[in-house]
């Protein structure tokens, strides 16, 4: 069962669809893609975003599509066109509702993507996917989740050495990023 009905249950109510407020944020291109390198947990977050990065790049730049980060003040930067680390949540939700497309390893902006149905991929290792995904659109949402190498996942419990996120290949997650 998934994490929002779980909790929907436990409280009696019905699982509806959110109301999400925004701020606006000026931004000069309206044609951008958004990889959120952000993750509560530390072994939840992918390594490899500049390699795909350079498998996609020059594609988006013949389309003049943008690439943002959104990124912690301890997240490795990205070489993309621009990096938002101090935005509050409303104008990230502003941010996301603008987007032509959100990468993300498991965390919030991947529900606040489903929530405004736009298409999103989701990078999972620490949780099974079927109990976290976000449950609005799901046709909007790809699910990239790593094979943990036969594991079961570790649900942030444990020292993953090394981190099963990083089974998930780039080249993988940038035809996903081609093909949306």
């Amino acid at each position: 069962m998934n994490l929002t009905e779980k909790m929907a249950l436990d409280c009696g109510v019905k699982v509806s669809q959110p109301y999400l407020d925004r701020y606006f944020l000026p931004i000069r291109n309206d044609n951008f893609i958004i990889i959120d390198t952000r993750c509560k947990n530390e072994i939840g977050e992918y390594d490899y975003f500049n390699d795909v990065l350079e498998l996609i790049k020059p594609y988006l730049k013949q389309l003049n599509i943008d690439i943002f980060q959104i990124a912690t003040e301890k997240s490795s930067k990205l070489a993309c066109d621009k990096c938002f680390i101090t935005i509050n949540k409303k104008q990230e939700n502003y941010l996301i509702s603008k987007a032509k497309l959100l990468i993300s390893n498991e965390n919030y902006s991947l529900h606040i993507a489903s929530v405004l149905n736009i298409k999103s991929i989701g990078l999972y290792s620490l949780f099974n996917s079927n109990n976290t995904r976000p449950i609005c659109n799901k046709n909007s949402q790809i699910i990239l989740e790593s094979n943990r190498d036969g594991n079961l996942p570790s649900y942030g419990q444990l020292k993953e050495s090394p981190k099963t996120i990083n089974f998930i290949s780039p080249y993988v997650i940038a035809k996903n990023i081609l093909d949306s």
